[in-house]
């Protein structure tokens, strides 16, 4: 069932955000490579980095379908938006629309935070044990890491043999959208300003996208408190079950929580 309330009525709100947000990402590597000045290479690349947070948001809602109400518009949107992130639009689609919240922290079915019981944790060596505690700690320190070794790296790259195969051709087509994108950056820097390119090249480019993983750390604080995952975050500690353990009571307490703390 579509949650109406949730949904854009309109195209020119939504729309009137992502083009303030991309132009002010685009104003901001503009001043980087323009203005030979370090003060304005550090802020161009802060307003960058924040700029690529609040796209990557648009494009998480463009995937969900929720940011308008064409797909066509979300598509193209949420291509564009996914960008400054170095994600694959298509590939995001099938893993975070198509299985994560569809199996949410269901074991065997969901590839984010792989649900372990206590022996199963207790079962792996000492540094997968030490590598979890790191990754699934609380204070959301481990999240960076996890997230690009995890996640992004095998899942948000390149197409898997397993997908269908239109999936395939399309997280290719997006592939090459996406590394277009660092390539043309990088070759504007360069050819503004060789003798400083490097360091405007790390601050255009690779600070935005690292800021995004550290945006999405500090946005999951707090937030994997559910009981279907509590165990996953504070291994060693026993957690008490809440209700009958059974698959619906399993799904109602995921949908609370993605309703609760609003889970992307």
């Amino acid at each position: 069932m579509r949650c109406e309330a949730f949904y854009e009525k309109g195209f020119t709100k939504p729309l009137a955000r992502f083009v303030i947000f991309a132009a002010l990402y685009a104003l901001s590597v503009f001043a980087i490579v323009q203005v030979h000045s370090i003060w304005v290479t550090v802020a161009g690349a802060t307003v960058a980095a924040i700029c690529a947070c609040r796209l990557f948001v648009i494009a998480h809602d463009a995937c969900h379908g929720s940011f308008t109400r064409s797909r066509v518009i979300n598509a193209v949107v949420g291509r564009l938006a996914f960008l400054p992130a170095w994600h694959n639009f298509s590939l995001w689609t099938y893993f975070h629309n198509g299985v994560h919240h569809q199996f949410t922290n269901l074991a065997g079915r969901d590839y984010v935070w792989v649900p372990l019981s206590w022996q199963d944790f207790s079962d792996l060596p000492r540094w997968r044990r030490l590598v979890e505690r790191v990754f699934r700690h609380h204070s959301t320190l481990g999240f960076p890491a996890y997230y690009i070794t995890r996640l992004w790296a095998p899942k948000l790259i390149l197409p898997l043999a397993e997908m269908p195969r239109h999936v395939r051709l399309r997280g290719l087509l997006d592939l090459v959208l996406r590394l277009s994108f660092p390539a043309l950056l990088a070759a504007v820097v360069f050819l503004a300003h060789f003798s400083d390119a490097r360091l405007d090249v790390c601050l255009s480019i690779c600070w935005p996208w690292s800021s995004c993983r550290l945006w999405l750390s500090a946005r999951r604080q707090g937030l994997w408190s559910t009981s279907t995952t509590r165990t996953l975050i504070f291994p060693g500690i026993r957690m008490p079950p809440i209700g009958d353990g059974s698959s619906t009571s399993l799904r109602a307490q995921q949908c609370c929580g993605l309703l609760a703390f609003g889970n992307g």
